[in-house]
Formats: structure tokens, C-alpha cells, sequence
């Protein structure tokens, strides 16, 4: 069997508090033929890669797809980003990427979910993050990346 493949990232500020965006799973799979996993839940921004595409062109897709930038009125366009880890167990291969925020939550309309958030490491350390993530997040808010 072949293992899942998909990219995710994490969008994050440092001032004035270390924050990143995380989105609210909505109820409905965009098939309605099929169950979302884990509706309600928060979890990283991100999806599945399609056959032939890099996992840097994934996240670049799904957030052109899944975010319009209010700014400009057109898909938001993600650039300058980096590799944070590679995730990988015996069911899926995920891709975790990071970025700096260079917009605001006002900036974008999410429209495959129910919202983004800001969460803040003790809050973000206090939930359950969708596909089992907490310790992605704890990782990532330890990192050099987040000493601002």
C-alpha cells in the first residue's frame, strides 16, 4: 500500500507574542461522499499531494486554493518559505514547511474550513491538534526560528 503524501506549513510571528495560524477543521468533507477526519479540530494549514508534484509545489497549490489574499482580490501566493521537518510513519509522508506571516488573519478568506486562528504555545500545548500535531507545534515553538 502507498503511503499518503502532503505538505503542510506553519505560518508564525514572533512579536508581540510567538504565535501560528492554525485552521478550524469545518464539519463536511468537500466530497460529501465522504467523512472529514477530525471535524471541529484544529489543525495545520496544508493538504495532499497530487501524483507528480513536489511537496513545495503541494503547499503552494493548497494554499492558492484553499486562501484568497484580500489584497489583491486573487489566490493567495506563497513564496520565501523553508523546510521544517519531514514527517513520516507507516500510513503517510507529510512535508512541514514555515514561513513568517507578512499578512494578517484580516487579509485572507479561507473558504475550506471554518476559520484561521493565531494561537499562542500555552494554548496551542492545551490542544488537541488534528492528525496528532501537539508535538509538531511544541517543536516548532522551541526552534530557532521562533526566538525572535
Amino acid at each position: 500500500m502507498e503511503k499518503e503524501q502532503g505538505a503542510g506549513i506553519l505560518f508564525y510571528q514572533t512579536k508581540p507574542v510567538k504565535r501560528v495560524v492554525l485552521l478550524m477543521r469545518d464539519q463536511k468533507h468537500p466530497n460529501p461522499d465522504k467523512d472529514l477526519p477530525y471535524p471541529g479540530m484544529l489543525d495545520i494549514p496544508g493538504g495532499h499531494r497530487d501524483e507528480g508534484e513536489s511537496f513545495a509545489e503541494c503547499i503552494v497549490r493548497e494554499i492558492a486554493e484553499e486562501w484568497t489574499d484580500l489584497r489583491t482580490g486573487k489566490p493567495f501566493k506563497l513564496e520565501g518559505f523553508s523546510l521544517f521537518e519531514m514527517l513520516e510513519d507507516n500510513k503517510t509522508i507529510q512535508a512541514v514547511f514555515y514561513k513568517e506571516m507578512d499578512f494578517d488573519l484580516t487579509d485572507i478568506d479561507y473558504h475550506e474550513g471554518a476559520a484561521l486562528v493565531l494561537m499562542n504555545e500555552p494554548a496551542a500545548m492545551r490542544t488537541e491538534i488534528a492528525y496528532g500535531c501537539t508535538e509538531l507545534l511544541r517543536r516548532f515553538f522551541k526552534s530557532q526560528f521562533m526566538r525572535g
